[in-house]
């Protein structure tokens, strides 16, 4: 018992340095976007939105996460950004950690939707909340205007 006890006491301080050097690097590649100006996000969320309004699915793509992408295993070429195909959108700035914009439709309604927006390799990306089998679902959740 007592060797067990002295070699936990030897390996212990290894393991807390490798868990922090682990996960203190691994917090270093994927930064919420809120570390740089907000209007840098809802800069990257209108480049979005804009594609979304011209249904331009690569250009939706273009700017998904790719650590999400690769975290999840979603092939882009295997699946299509949902989109609700609206006429027109007005962002309506942060909301905690998203971006809140209305969108609008020419026949009349509207959706509130959230985006997450994260920053790899000092470029901002959109960061999916789910997906399914064909289908990468880019807001953290949205709502329909009363």
């Amino acid at each position: 018992m007592r060797k067990t006890i002295e070699r936990l006491m030897r390996t212990t301080p290894l393991l807390v340095v490798a868990a922090a050097l682990v996960l203190g690097t691994a917090g270093c590649f994927v930064k919420q976007a809120m570390f740089r100006p907000p209007e840098d996000a809802e800069d990257v969320v209108e480049e979005f939105m804009d594609a979304m309004v011209d249904e331009d699915e690569e250009g939706l793509m273009d700017l998904i996460s790719p650590a999400w992408l690769e975290r999840n295993k979603v092939d882009p070429e295997e699946y299509t950004v949902n989109k609700y195909f609206p006429d027109d959108y007005e962002i309506l700035g942060a909301d905690g950690r998203d971006i809140k914009v209305r969108i609008d439709y020419e026949s009349g309604g509207a959706r509130y939707m959230w985006f997450r927006v994260v920053e790899e390799d000092d470029e901002l990306f959109i960061v999916p909340g789910s997906f399914d089998d064909e289908w990468i679902h880019p807001w953290q959740k949205t709502e329909e205007v009363k």
